[in-house]
């Protein structure tokens, strides 16, 4: 009998190929004809797993609260704004909410550690942050408030917008999981959030997306898969960005390397033993550097010496509840 897509249900299913990530962990990327997505097994024990080893790719999270608390302490709402600005995915969020009513309701669904809440909360916003990691909350409250809870949001509570980012892939049924935030919005409220883009991996030419690796990515996306499953519900948005010429410079140089790489060992889930992935722990191009190398990165594109790609992250949902 042919597997069933998680996704959508539909038989249509084939093997996309094989990823091995680790010494001690292997699964097969399945692709559904249906509703073009790639997926993996789900092991929602994962994530609370990985907040919790200080050696795993989350670590990054942790630091990134810090380095906010700092700013919101001294309620420096400016100056959050531009640190989170930095990233592509956090200024799609801000961006759109900061152009909605002051007195708008948010929720941010797999808030983590409480980075982002950190803006909305330190702007005077009506914000709750939610995550299945008991280990991220308590940081997350610890650093900037009683904002923040385990598990699902409050019932009979509804919200104006509903935010998440690096969470939809996450999910065991994105489908069941964006119909629930959906019914949780009031009448024209807006959904938005970024989710892995399966283009990035057919670009190139690999079975998975090289930046986040299962068992945390479990599903990769197709640009038309938002309008297919939700018009019905919202009025439908998506855009998908190009990657940083960086981002492809690194790509492009790492290629050969990993292919001889011994990759790192998973060890049992259930100890909580997990380590970094090999892109999180690489160190950032320093900020002096950096303008070099992309200008070099986007001039190597111009001669066609170097392909410009989709980001792998960079597909950005707009939905409005009808």
């Amino acid at each position: 009998m042919p597997r069933a897509c998680r996704v959508c249900g539909s038989t249509r299913v084939t093997s996309a190929g094989r990823v091995r990530p680790y010494t001690d962990y292997e699964a097969e990327v399945q692709e559904c004809a249906e509703c073009e997505c790639r997926f993996v097994d789900h092991d929602g024990a994962v994530y609370d797993l990985m907040h919790r080893a200080p050696s795993s790719s989350y670590a990054s999270h942790e630091r990134l609260a810090a380095d906010v608390s700092a700013a919101f302490r001294r309620g420096d709402v400016a100056g959050l704004r531009a640190e989170l600005s930095r990233s592509e995915k956090f200024r799609f969020i801000i961006d759109s909410i900061d152009a909605m009513s002051g007195a708008a309701r948010i929720l941010e669904m797999g808030c983590s550690k409480g980075y982002l809440g950190a803006y909305f909360i330190a702007a005077g916003r009506d914000y709750t942050g939610v995550d299945v990691s008991a280990t991220a909350i308590d940081v997350a409250t610890r650093l900037f408030g009683q904002h923040f809870m385990v598990g699902e949001p409050r019932e009979g509570l509804s919200y104006d917008v509903i935010y998440h980012v690096g969470t939809i892939g996450c999910v065991e049924s994105p489908i069941r999981f964006t119909r629930a935030l959906l019914s949780r919005l009031r009448p024209r409220g807006t959904l938005l959030f970024n989710a892995p883009n399966v283009a990035a991996a057919r670009e190139r030419k690999t079975a998975w997306i090289p930046a986040t690796p299962p068992p945390d990515l479990v599903t990769l996306f197709s640009e038309r898969f938002w309008e297919a499953q939700f018009s019905d519900a919202a009025l439908v948005r998506v855009t998908c960005v190009r990657a940083d010429p960086i981002d492809v410079l690194r790509w492009r140089l790492a290629v050969g390397r990993r292919a001889s790489e011994r990759p790192a060992r998973l060890s049992v889930l259930g100890e909580g033993v997990i380590p970094p992935s090999r892109t999180s722990s690489k160190k950032a191009v320093r900020s002096t550097v950096r303008p070099a190398v992309a200008g070099l990165a986007r001039t190597l594109q111009r001669l066609h010496a170097l392909p410009q790609l989709t980001s792998e992250f960079g597909m950005y949902v707009t939905m409005i509840k009808r």
